[in-house]
């Protein structure tokens, strides 16, 4: 059993994530043995499967086949950590991260969020929020990375002005070349052009501009970067994470990626270029998780803001960026 569970909270705890993962592959008949275990229906002694005719158990299925997070990465984690002190496991509605033990405060929380709290603690609050600007107080941990010459993870204020960031945090663009475009918050995040980098690095400010903060993540591209084919780098990741449970984001990463290829490649029609925004607008707030607005959040601006580089890849032409070869040293951070 887990460390301080009793076996049958453990049994019930593992059975959560099993049904999960069942459900997720399409695996009924995994769901059906996992399922006796689960807090819903603990009986299973009569007979074979005729439980899951039980109408606690079926509409515990529906709501799986909605929402099966539920019951295996919330119900388990959560019955897991309340069993050790209760010796049975519950499955509630809560996330980890939201509500922690009895319904007290959580300790659960993201490193850069915990590893500001001694400074918080010691300088006091007032003076942490004055560090930023005054609708987004305190600092924030910035991942520099792409084309720069000082690449690094530093710790700046809200509000940090991007182009500052780049040219005197970062050291610049190596080998005097000219700026291209920076992602600002990861790959989820809309790209920004050359001339929209003049913004404080805030969330308020860059929702104004058009992208989102997001993790922090910033990545630098220079001159020499194939727009489409970092759009199709950062399609690739989409794709690959996708856990293929709703069908927006299933088919659209695989079908934004396979357009993506084939137009980088040169074999790609007018019409891709507006078929791609047309599945990148019709993804947004369609699935269940944000990752498919994710995938198409920054789809969307690649084509918006570079739509002539994307033009430039058809009838066959070559793409004019693939001898440099700089995307391929490019990071694809969520």
């Amino acid at each position: 059993p887990l460390p301080g569970a009793s076996k049958s909270a453990t049994r019930r705890a593992i059975a959560g994530a099993v049904m999960t993962g069942a459900l997720t592959a399409g695996d009924f008949g995994a769901w059906v043995a996992a399922s006796p275990f689960f807090p819903f229906n603990p009986r299973w002694y009569q007979g074979s499967f005729v439980f899951i005719f039980e109408p606690v158990m079926f509409l515990a299925l529906l709501i799986g086949l909605i929402a099966p997070a539920l019951f295996g990465l919330i119900g388990s984690e959560v019955g897991a950590r309340r069993s050790r002190f209760r010796g049975r496991g519950w499955a509630i509605f809560a996330l980890a991260a939201v509500v922690g033990l009895w319904g007290g405060p959580t300790v659960i929380n993201n490193a850069e969020t915990l590893a500001s709290v001694p400074h918080i603690i010691l300088g006091g609050a007032e003076w942490y929020s004055n560090l930023g600007t005054p609708k987004n107080g305190g600092t924030r941990l910035f991942c520099l990375s792409g084309h720069l010459n000082r690449p690094g993870v530093y710790e700046l204020p809200m509000g940090y002005n991007l182009k500052k960031m780049i040219y005197e945090v970062g050291g610049g663009i190596p080998n005097r070349k000219k700026l291209k475009a920076v992602v600002p918050g990861g790959s989820s995040t809309p790209v920004l052009t050359a001339d929209e980098i003049d913004a404080p690095m805030d969330f308020d400010s860059l929702m104004k501009a058009g992208s989102m903060l997001g993790s922090g993540g910033v990545v630098v591209l220079d001159e020499t970067t194939c727009i489409v084919k970092f759009a199709l780098r950062t399609m690739k990741f989409y794709r690959h994470e996708s856990c293929g449970w709703c069908i927006p984001c299933r088919e659209g990463t695989d079908w934004l990626e396979k357009t993506l290829i084939r137009l980088h490649a040169g074999g790609g029609l007018k019409k891709d270029i507006d078929n791609i925004l047309y599945l990148s607008e019709n993804m947004l707030g369609r699935t269940f998780c944000p990752l498919g607005d994710a995938a198409a959040m920054p789809t969307i601006a690649f084509v918006k803001k570079f739509r002539k580089e994307f033009e430039d890849h058809l009838e066959a032409r070559p793409c004019a960026f693939e001898a440099a070869g700089s995307v391929e040293r490019l990071p694809v951070m969520a």
